[in-house]
């Protein structure tokens, strides 16, 4: 797969090429086309799940014990986007049978031109603890992302929230239910001029570049998106942060000291150590 833009990915295998040129000739049969977009899906299951995570496991095989790959924790859900992912979804289950299914109905007004979704329904056990993040370049007016009956499901079958670079709807519905919500605008209508180019790909939101599996951080003055391996050193340095600012203000409530003599590093040698090992004293409470 190529592309001059890296959140896009063109699949330009020779045979998913070859297959397109069968299914587009003018003569292509209703049979030879369904048949042609099976074995089309199932290529393109190879591709999308290209960097799927594995971990190992120990298998026993007919000659002896081994340790092998499989695919990593959570399960694949598919989503059919009808009817035009109907003809994909058989071949995509062919490769991944174990996959959950989930179906979106969507038409587009004919008055309006806004999609309209007339049906939704997705495994009832979705993986908790996920953050829905998506990035619609701060896309706020023409369309919204999500309004009070996806945010309802989302809130319910996650019990975490969303990060939205554009905007929302209904929020009159969505904030009695208390869910995180970090959104770009608010709008009137739902979402259109906007196409899904990737699930779990890397995004910007605003200035910070997000990875698939990144911790989401957030309170009412903004977000932190953190990569997995600087959790630990993230909430280290917080620790030390709160105890550096509890020990300023345990002393200015001494009214013995001038905030220069407290802030940064204390001039004072004995101060200075204080501070050191009221740090590593708090920090060890983590």
């Amino acid at each position: 797969m190529n592309s001059q833009d890296p959140f896009v990915h063109v699949i330009d295998h020779p045979l998913v090429q070859h297959k397109l040129t069968l299914m587009r000739r003018k003569d292509a049969s209703t049979s030879s086309f369904r048949t042609l977009l099976n074995e089309l899906s199932m290529l393109m299951a190879y591709e999308v799940t290209r960097d799927m995570p594995t971990h190992d496991v120990e298998i026993e095989t007919p000659l002896e014990k081994m340790t092998a790959k499989m695919i990593d924790g959570k399960k694949l859900v598919l989503a059919s986007i009808l009817r035009a992912g109907t003809g994909i979804l058989d071949g995509m289950l062919t490769v991944v049978p174990g996959a959950r299914v989930g179906h979106i109905g969507l038409y587009r007004d004919p008055q309006t031109k806004q999609a309209i979704e007339y049906y939704f329904k997705m495994p009832q056990d979705m993986q908790e603890r996920d953050v829905i993040v998506v990035d619609l370049f701060g896309k706020t007016d023409g369309g919204t992302f999500v309004g009070d009956k996806l945010a309802y499901y989302i809130w319910k079958t996650t019990g975490t929230g969303m990060v939205v670079d554009g905007g929302m709807f209904w929020l009159g519905k969505v904030i009695p239910s208390g869910m995180p919500a970090y959104y770009r605008g608010t709008g009137p209508d739902s979402l259109s001029n906007v196409m899904i180019t990737g699930i779990n790909i890397p995004i910007r939101i605003g200035n910070a570049t997000v990875m698939p599996g990144d911790v989401v951080l957030g309170d009412e003055e903004g977000l932190f998106f953190i990569p997995p391996h600087l959790v630990a050193a993230a909430i280290d340095a917080a620790a030390g942060t709160m105890a550096r600012d509890q020990w300023i203000k345990q002393k200015m409530d001494l009214r013995k000291y001038k905030s220069s003599e407290l802030y940064g590093t204390p001039k004072d040698p004995a101060l200075a150590k204080e501070l050191e090992e009221y740090i590593k004293a708090h920090q060890t409470k983590k």
